[in-house]
C-alpha cells in the first residue's frame, strides 16, 4: 500500500498503520497516545510562535509546562503506586492510596514515546525552525510503528527532514530486509532459546540452587537482554529503512567494551545520548567541578534506572552504574588502562553481569539471595529443570551467542560475501549464498515460532 500510493499520501498510510498497530496491542490506550500527540504538537507550535515574536520568556514557560505535562502522564501510569508505597507512605496503613491505582496498567511504549515527545519540544525551543506545522507528520514522528513500543528513542532533529522528503531505493529495501531478518533471528532463535534457563532459575526458588546454576542463568540472562533488545532495534531499523527512514544505531557490541564508560557508548545508545543532551549537559556536564560532575552522573543514572521501572531494584542498578562511572572518572581509569585488555574486558563483563542481578530479580531480598548463591562454594550439580534444556542445539546457540556478542554478525556476512565476490565474476553466483543464508535464518525463525510458544519480550515492560 505504501509504495503503490501517491508520494504525498505515504505518510498518511504510515500514520494510519502505526495507530492500527498500537491499537492492536493496546486498544484502550490509543486515545492516550493521540492526546500526547496533540498536546506536544500544540506546545511545539506555541513555542515557535513566541520565539518568532521575540517572547523568549513565554516560550520557556510553555516548554516547562510541556515537560511537566509529559512527565506527569508518565509518572501517573508508571510510578504512582511506587511513589506512594515507597516514598510518600513507606508503610501503607491508615491511608491506603494504592487502591486508587490498582487498575492502572502501564501503556505500551509510554517511556519511549514520552521521551521522544520531550525531545521534540526541546528541539523546537533550541531551534524554532525545527517546528513541525503539519500535524500528521508530527503524529507520525511520535507514533511511527517500528520503534513505537521499544525504541530506539529517535530525536526529532534526526528525522525532521525525512518526514517531508526521503529517498526510496531497492538498495535500502534490501538492506532493510536483511537487517530485519537479523533482528528477528536474534530475538526468536537466540534470545528465546537461551531465555529458558534464565527464566527457569530466576523465576524459581533461588535459595540453594548453587553457584553453577546461578552463574549459568546469569550468563543466559545477560545474553538474552542483549539479543532481545538489540534484535528488536535491528527489526525497527530494518523496517524504517524500507520506508526511507534511517533510525539511529542503538547497540555497538557493548559486551566488547573495556570499561563502563565505553559500555554506555555502546549500550542503548539513544537512551544514554538522550540523558546526556537533555539532562547531563544542562546540569553542567563535566564542565563543572569534579564533585558536581560526579553528582550529575549520579542524577542521570539514578533516573536512568528509574526510567526502566518503578522498583528500588532499578534504582540500585542505576546507582551501581553511576558509582562505577564516577570511579572511572578518577584515578581508577588510569589504573584500568594500564592493565591488559583481557583484564579490562573481564572487569566490564563482571560488573555489568552483577548489576543485571538487580535488574532481573523482583525485589531487593531476591537480589540478596541470588548474590549469595553466585559467590557461594555450593557446587551442587544442575537440577533436572535446568539440564532438560542443555541439548546440542541449546549449547550451539549459546556458544554462537557469546561469539556474536563480540563480533558483528552482519559485517561478517558482508565481509565474507565481498571476499567471495572478488574471485567470482557472476553477480548471481556471488549473491546466492548470502540470499540462502538469510532465507535459512528466516525459515528458522518461522519454525521456532510454529513449534515453540515460549516468546518472552523483556522491553515491553518498559
Amino acid at each position: 500500500m505504501y509504495y503503490i500510493i501517491r508520494v504525498e499520501l505515504r505518510n498518511y498510510v504510515l500514520l494510519a498503520s502505526s495507530l492500527v498497530f498500537y491499537a492492536w496491542g493496546e486498544l484502550g490506550y490509543v486515545i492516550l497516545l493521540l492526546i500526547s500527540i496533540i498536546i506536544n504538537y500544540t506546545i511545539g507550535f506555541a513555542i515557535n510562535r513566541f520565539l518568532s515574536n521575540g517572547e523568549a520568556t513565554h516560550a520557556k514557560a510553555i516548554l516547562v509546562i510541556g515537560i511537566i505535562v509529559n512527565l506527569a502522564i508518565l509518572i501517573y501510569y508508571k510510578y504512582a503506586g511506587f511513589l506512594i508505597s515507597s516514598v510518600i507512605f513507606p508503610t501503607v496503613g491508615e491511608v491506603d492510596l494504592l487502591v486508587l491505582f490498582s487498575d492502572v496498567i502501564l501503556p505500551l511504549g509510554i517511556s519511549f514515546y514520552t521521551f521522544q515527545s520531550i525531545s521534540y519540544i526541546i528541539d523546537v525551543y533550541r531551534d524554532p525552525d525545527n517546528v513541525q506545522k503539519n500535524l500528521p507528520n508530527c503524529a507520525l514522528y511520535i507514533s511511527f510503528f517500528p520503534q513505537l513500543v521499544a525504541g530506539p528513542i529517535v530525536r526529532y532533529k534526526e528525522i525532521r527532514l525525512a518526514l517531508s522528503e526521503r529517498e526510496h531505493s531497492i538498495k535500502n529495501i534490501s538492506s532493510g530486509v536483511e537487517l530485519f531478518i537479523i533482528g528477528l533471528f536474534k530475538k526468536i532463535v537466540v534470545a528465546n532459546t537461551i531465555s529458558k534457563i534464565a527464566g527457569e532459575v530466576f523465576d524459581g526458588e533461588v535459595s540453594g540452587i548453587g553457584a553453577l546454576a546461578s552463574w549459568l542463568a546469569l550468563l543466559c540472562y545477560s545474553l538474552q537482554i542483549y539479543y532481545d533488545f538489540s534484535g528488536y532495534t535491528d527489526m525497527a531499523r530494518g523496517l524504517a529503512r524500507m520506508f526511507g527512514f534511517e533510525l539511529p544505531v542503538n547497540f555497538k557490541l557493548p559486551y566488547s567494551a573495556k570499561s563502563v564508560q565505553e559500555f554506555w557508548r555502546k549500550w542503548h545508545i539513544t537512551l544514554s545520548n538522550w540523558f546526556r543532551d537533555y539532562l547531563y549537559i544542562p546540569l553542567g556536564g563535566n564542565r563543572v567541578s569534579m564533585f558536581k560532575s560526579v553528582r550529575n552522573l549520579w542524577v542521570v543514572f539514578l533516573l536512568c534506572g528509574l526510567w526502566h521501572g518503578a522498583s528500588l531494584n532499578f534504582v540500585i542498578w542505576g546507582a551501581i552504574h553511576g558509582m562505577l562511572l564516577s570511579l572511572e572518572r578518577g584515578r581508577f581509569s588510569d589504573f584500568l588502562k594500564s592493565t591488559p585488555t583481557l583484564f579490562q574486558r573481564s572487569y566490564l563483563l563482571f560488573v555489568v553481569m552483577i548489576s543485571w542481578v538487580f535488574f532481573r530479580t523482583e525485589d531487593l531480598e531476591a537480589s540478596k539471595i541470588y548474590l549469595v548463591e553466585l559467590f557461594s562454594f555450593n557446587l551442587r550439580p544442575l537440577d533436572v529443570e535446568v539440564t532438560q534444556y542443555l541439548d546440542f542445539r541449546f549449547i550451539a546457540i549459546l556458544v554462537l551467542a557469546i561469539v556474536f556478542a563480540v563480533f558483528d554478525l552482519r559485517n561478517i556476512i558482508l565481509t565474507v560475501a565481498s571476499k567471495f565476490s572478488l574471485s567470482i565474476k557472476s553477480y548471481w553466483i556471488t549473491i546466492t549464498p548470502r540470499i540462502c543464508l538469510y532465507v535459512f535464518m528466516m525459515l528458522s525463525c518461522m519454525a521456532q515460532l510454529a513449534i515453540d510458544k515460549h516468546n518472552p519480550f523483556i522491553y515491553f515492560r518498559f
